[in-house]
């Protein structure tokens, strides 16, 4: 695949793991990144059936359901036995905590939602982007013998830092919440992660076919192809 000719992503664009880094500017090496280098919050998920966290959609896509992140492997070999942290044992607080103390705050109304720009695994080295976020709530739950950390986020039907790319994409941020992992997955491998109408491997989209609307549930692979952004359609047109 070819970089992009924007910095920022659209909601469904698709992307290898070198593009991923290259868009954020940053080696993204933790699953879990508040503000970033400063910058913009970015959680990377995935639903697949080998995925270390319990990531979940609900509401048809409008809210995410994160699972909080072990604690390292090199501090204790049983990370997947032990409770997850809010801080480390010098005290500074872990990315659990960052996140938990930023939904905190908002919950209370002392702060603005984060936003939060979320990516989702579908394949080896293959990430889609499922858009921006608001990061509302924050709970600790029982996880068969541990605890685990559960943040709610909102979706955002604009990106507030891309406005050129919020021309009517609040649909598409959520028919792309709407697939499922496994169909995402299927019409990945279906198409041989190539635009359906060329065979281009750059810039590709999930795209919903001609005469199906996010009305239609649920969402099934044959409903869906991958597109390319030359013949991605724009508003009001149908699809191939």
């Amino acid at each position: 695949m070819e970089h992009r000719s924007t910095d920022l992503a659209a909601a469904g664009d698709i992307f290898t793991y070198a593009e991923m880094c290259w868009l954020e500017k940053t080696n993204l090496r933790r699953g879990m990144n508040f503000r970033l280098h400063g910058r913009q919050t970015i959680i990377l998920m995935s639903r697949r059936p080998d995925a270390p966290y319990a990531d979940r959609f609900e509401e048809h896509g409008r809210i995410l359901i994160y699972e909080g992140h072990d604690i390292p492997r090199n501090e204790l070999s049983a990370s997947k036995l032990a409770d997850q942290q809010l801080a480390t044992p010098r005290g500074t607080l872990t990315q659990n905590g960052r996140f938990f103390e930023a939904a905190r705050r908002a919950k209370l109304g002392e702060i603005e939602p984060e936003p939060v720009r979320v990516y989702e695994k579908i394949d080896a080295g293959v990430w889609v982007f499922n858009g921006v976020f608001a990061l509302i709530d924050a709970w600790r739950e029982a996880d068969l013998a541990r605890q685990v950390f559960k943040f709610k986020l909102r979706l955002i039907e604009t990106d507030p830092a891309n406005p050129v790319e919020n021309q009517a994409i609040g649909n598409e941020l959520i028919i792309n919440s709407l697939l499922s992992a496994s169909v995402k997955q299927e019409v990945w491998k279906r198409e041989k992660g190539r635009c359906q109408v060329c065979g281009s491997t750059s810039n590709l989209h999930f795209a919903l076919r001609s005469g199906v609307s996010s009305s239609t549930l649920p969402i099934t692979a044959a409903n869906v192809q991958l597109l390319c952004a030359f013949h991605y359609p724009l508003e009001g047109e149908g699809l191939p």
